[in-house]
């Protein structure tokens, strides 16, 4: 709108407001995921693997990253943004259907988030996020003591906890996916941690 306004094009703007400004433009991480290497790269990594999606078709253009959450969840966007830069829009979105014919209307609200970036892709691509993944047993390792951090955001995306107030010993952390690969993964891993858990259909 500025450049717009003053006749000039927009990448003139941006080059005299980074090279005159104390206050640089932030900028997009796009090697974020390059290397999995501290705790929230584990934790964003954990919860794409549950909640995100990506797609890149055959010549690597058109290459995407994408969450959406309900409404309520929208600080989650909000901090994973900032995480990469700060620089992608979130937006909203606002769904009415009937489900199984029923007298309801289902309403759901949402928030969303799209990164278009060949590098992000491909990164989360060699760390086993893939394309479709839901109809495929692939799962990200990573190292030992990033495991935990990574758990946290599979948890975050895919994973619920029941609490018995009266009875601490019922306490209980559910995982749901469509593949046994990844729990067995992860309940193998919790044994290093003294946990024990059962994988079931």
């Amino acid at each position: 709108e500025i450049a717009n306004n003053i006749g000039f094009t927009e990448k003139q703007v941006r080059g005299w407001i980074s090279h005159n400004c104390d206050k640089k433009i932030r900028t997009f991480n796009d090697k974020y995921f390059q290397e999995i290497a501290t705790p929230n790269q584990a934790y964003w990594l954990g919860f794409i693997y549950a909640d995100g999606w990506i797609t890149q078709n055959a010549v690597g253009r058109s290459c995407e990253l994408g969450i959406e959450l309900c409404r309520i969840d929208e600080q989650q966007l909000i901090d994973f943004n900032n995480e990469l830069g700060g620089v992608h829009n979130i937006t909203y979105g606002h769904y009415e259907k009937v489900i199984c014919e029923s007298d309801k209307i289902s309403v759901t609200d949402t928030v969303c988030i799209r990164i278009y970036s060949k590098q992000i892709v491909e990164d989360l691509t060699r760390h086993n996020v893939l394309k479709n993944k839901t109809l495929k047993p692939d799962y990200p390792i990573v190292e030992d003591n990033l495991f935990l951090d990574f758990l946290r955001g599979y948890i975050d995306g895919d994973g619920c906890i029941y609490v018995n107030q009266n009875k601490i010993s019922a306490s209980q952390v559910h995982i749901t996916s469509s593949h046994s690969e990844v729990l067995n993964y992860i309940k193998d891993k919790l044994l290093l941690y003294g946990i024990k858990s059962h994988v079931y259909k």
